[in-house]
């Protein structure tokens, strides 16, 4: 936990609070973490093991897979920030170990102090100086409009599409509903790349404010 890199951009003080609230927990081959539909609790870290990430789009195929997971992989932070149910089922593949951190322990301590917010003359300006807009709306919401120069990278594709992010570029995040800018920079994030969220960002955002 502590060799994270997105741990260890917190405080010191955030960092020991974490580490008295986190549990340890043994998991079984087959048991679900997570299962899609259901609302948030913890945000998890496997550190034994590995396990599968599977989605069902209600298309009558069935879930389908999306990623497999093993030790130092953290997720379950999306339903976190958003406040909507799972958007998918993550099942053990062999008996492992996990360390999971409670949602208001987890926001209190990792979230909220990582998280840079700026007003929109703010994010315009950091703009002038080289970042870039990070649309998260769906491919259809961008193509009917986007701001000046923006990149489209639908939140619901996020997480698998990140490593294609330029890792010292600057990025300013913006979607339409729901924390998924909060969500979407939180991701990015933990993965070393520096961003930030216009202020409001989580709510409904008009591209024309």
């Amino acid at each position: 936990l502590l060799q994270s890199s997105m741990l260890q951009q917190v405080p010191a003080a955030n960092i020991q609070q974490v580490m008295i609230n986190v549990e340890q927990v043994e998991v079984e081959k087959g048991a679900d973490l997570i299962r899609q539909g259901d609302s948030g609790d913890f945000y998890y870290m496997l550190t034994k093991g590995c396990a599968v990430v599977r989605r069902d789009n209600g298309d009558g195929k069935g879930p389908s897979e999306l990623a497999t997971l093993g030790p130092g992989d953290a997720f379950g932070e999306e339903s976190l920030l958003s406040d909507t149910p799972r958007n998918s089922t993550v099942t053990m593949l062999q008996e492992g170990m996990v360390l999971r951190l409670g949602k208001e322990h987890f926001l209190d301590l990792i979230h909220n102090p990582l998280l840079e917010r700026l007003d929109m003359q703010a994010a315009q300006a950091r703009v002038g100086e080289g970042a870039i807009w990070l649309d998260l709306r769906s491919t259809e919401q961008f193509d009917e409009s986007h701001l000046p120069g923006a990149m489209n990278f639908p939140f619901e594709s996020l997480r698998y599409q990140a490593s294609s992010l330029a890792p010292d570029g600057n990025y300013i995040l913006y979607s339409d509903a729901g924390g998924r800018a909060t969500a979407g920079a939180f991701l990015l994030t933990e993965r070393g790349i520096k961003v930030a969220v216009i202020k409001h960002a989580g709510e409904d955002f008009d591209l024309d404010t």
